[in-house]
Formats: structure tokens, sequence, C-alpha cells
């Protein structure tokens, strides 16, 4: 993967991260509430964006890149081990 592609996908990736992030935000504000709606709205969201990051990473079933994506995949490992903890 040439720089430019890395790029562009560690942005896109970053862009997954923070939905994630932003649907737990909205979890976690909406379920004291108890606005059911909202908090399936989050839900939604965290499991869309996740599965965004992991096709990002990995691909899809369908596409050969594994191999191809292991330089985005080793680029954001030590940036995911720091965002899991």
């Amino acid at each position: 993967m040439n720089d430019r592609l890395l790029d562009i996908f560690q942005s896109e990736l970053e862009i997954q991260c923070e939905f994630v992030l932003l649907g737990a935000v909205q979890v976690n504000a909406a379920g004291p509430a108890r606005q059911v709606g909202q908090v399936w709205f989050g839900l939604q969201g965290i499991l869309v964006s996740a599965a965004n990051a992991s096709k990002l990473l990995w691909g899809s079933r369908k596409e050969k890149v594994f191999e191809a994506r292991r330089s985005l995949r080793e680029s954001v490992d030590g940036f995911l081990r720091k965002v899991a903890i």
C-alpha cells in the first residue's frame, strides 16, 4: 500500500473509531433517561462503525486484501492497543 493510500485508510479508520466512541456516548446519555430509541440508535452506530473499521483493516470475505492491508494494521497497532486499554 503506497503512502497516500495508507494516509487515506488511516484517516477513514480514525473517523470510524470516533463514530464508535460517539455511539457509546449516546448510549450512556440515553440509558439513564430511559430513551430506548436513542439507546438502540447509538448501539446501531457502534456496530456499523465497528464493522466498517474491521473491513478497513481486514477487508471483506469477498476481497483478497488481507496481505495488502497488513501495512495499515501495523501502522495503527500501537494506537489501537492504547485505545483498548
